[in-house]
């Protein structure tokens, strides 16, 4: 029997693989013993060498496996034909990734799908688990799944779950705030509260000490300052400086007159810039408060819904009073007609995905126009690795773990998504809606009367009074206050 030895190789590092069906051996030409020594005997650990160092894939000889799949937005779809009723994997990053897979270990499969409201399944704390993939897995009704399968583990626990391909994010997408129209609080927005009370503070100083050095100086024989000697009239001369409508003659009332002019100086200066916020403010277009936690939506009293019963403990930080509160408003939805009600009453969240900056809902069939006046959060509530679930022990587990590093570390899913994205993007596909205000139409927004309608009540107030002051005084006989003009000379 002809023994080979590493001289017969010119001592190259050669691997023998003795392939048997289901089952291979590898050995390694060994210096040292000068012969082929056993390397590998398992079945899911000979690809680990080839002839240039690098892991090899295992050959299944055209094996025939068993695999769920869901219609599951860009992820995945199954079609059914129509000739033979077999289903088949149409379009989706996944689709396309199972199929390298199966390319690469020499495996062909039969396509299941199931109508289970929960396409993943749900372990309960008792340990059971109730429908989707994880029930068909961990019952080995099928070998393998694919629905944007989250790896956690829980999960570890009942199936085999592969290596991350892709990292996906949860947000809810939320109404954008509204543009204010009728701002009641107008005229006191210019200003802080502090420096509306430094005003009132100075003005009330200034006041009372022009009154006083008014009746100082009258007893001196100061003639010119008979209009500050009453408080009531000292008052209406300053409120009138402030509003621009009065302005004293300073000629010849002794000190009083430099409190006077500084005094005007200052209101100048104040009701300037006043009047530029002011405009500014009417301008300008304020919204309503922006909701960007979980914590704003229970303060808004929001409430959200999904089609199957949600995974509260991954969604939300139950440990946490306010998302706690946050999941007994969760409403089931009734379909896709049900959550474009809920959208069109207000106050309702959608869960939505991110994945590679791309955001998408699992309900597809919402109007595109509807996306102008929603937006997502910045951040993600929670973010999760995503990937295949294989039958616990499964032998096809390592194999593909082995082509999907391979294909990640290629770059290969960065290009298929992106393909996937532009030959099947779903209109309700977006990508960042993170925008507080509206789109711009291309024009500035015209004013409304609803921007002036404070500024209408304040002046209709003021007629109101000023009428109800002319009653009075007509009723009473007080007319008027001036003196009786003295006649011309010729």
């Amino acid at each position: 029997m002809f023994q080979y030895s590493p001289s017969y190789f010119n001592y190259k590092d050669v691997i023998l693989i003795n392939v048997y069906p289901q089952k291979e051996a590898v050995y390694q030409m060994s210096i040292y013993f000068k012969k082929f020594v056993p390397i590998s005997k398992h079945q899911d650990q000979w690809f680990r060498h080839d002839l240039e160092g690098k892991q090899k894939v295992k050959n299944f000889h055209k094996t025939r496996i068993k695999l769920l799949a869901y219609n599951n937005s860009f992820f995945s779809s199954v079609i059914k034909d129509n000739g033979t009723g077999k289903l088949s994997l149409s379009y989706g990053v996944e689709c396309i990734i199972f199929k390298e897979i199966a390319t690469r270990l020499n495996i062909t499969w039969d396509t299941f799908t199931s109508d289970d409201k929960d396409k993943w399944g749900t372990v309960w704390m008792n340990n059971t688990i109730t429908g989707g993939a994880l029930k068909w897995l961990y019952t080995k009704r099928v070998d393998v799944s694919f629905c944007s399968l989250w790896i956690d583990h829980i999960k570890s626990k009942f199936v085999d779950m592969s290596k991350f391909w892709t990292l996906t994010c949860l947000k809810f997408l939320v109404p954008k705030p509204l543009p204010l129209r009728e701002k009641w609080d107008l005229l006191f927005k210019p200003f802080p509260l502090s420096l509306w009370l430094l005003v009132l503070f100075s003005a009330t100083l200034t006041t009372i000490t022009i009154w006083i050095l008014a009746c100082i100086q009258k007893k001196i024989g100061y003639a010119n300052i008979n209009a500050f000697t009453s408080l009531s009239t000292t008052i209406f001369w300053i409120i009138g400086m402030m509003l621009l409508t009065n302005n004293p003659r300073t000629y010849r009332m002794g000190p009083i007159r430099h409190l006077i002019n500084w005094w005007c100086m200052f209101i100048f200066i104040m009701s300037t810039s006043f009047s530029s916020i002011l405009y500014s403010f009417i301008t300008s277009s304020e919204y309503t408060d922006i909701v960007l936690e979980v914590e704003d939506m229970v303060k808004a009293n929001y409430h959200w819904g999904l089609t199957y019963p949600p995974p509260y403990e991954y969604i939300l930080k139950m440990e946490n009073p306010v998302h706690v509160k946050f999941s007994k408003r969760f409403v089931p939805e009734r379909g896709v007609d049900d959550r474009i009600s809920r959208l069109k009453l207000g106050r309702y969240a959608i869960l939505t995905k991110c994945l590679y900056e791309k955001h998408f809902m699992e309900s597809d069939k919402v109007p595109v126009a509807m996306l102008n006046n929603l937006r997502t959060a910045r951040t993600c509530l929670s973010q999760f690795y995503i990937g295949f679930g294989f039958t616990k022990r499964s032998p096809y587990a390592k194999p593909a773990n082995l082509v999907i590093q391979r294909i990640f570390e290629s770059g290969l899913i960065d290009y298929w998504l992106s393909r996937v994205t532009e030959v099947r993007m779903s209109p309700t596909t977006f990508k960042q809606v993170y925008e507080i205000k509206p789109r711009k139409s291309g024009h500035p927004s015209a004013l409304s009367y609803r921007q002036f309608k404070v500024v209408m009540v304040v002046w209709m107030v003021g007629c109101a009074l000023s009428a109800a002051v002319f009653a009075v005084e007509c009723r009473y006989g007080r007319g008027g206050t001036g003196h009786a003009r003295r006649p011309r000379r010729a």
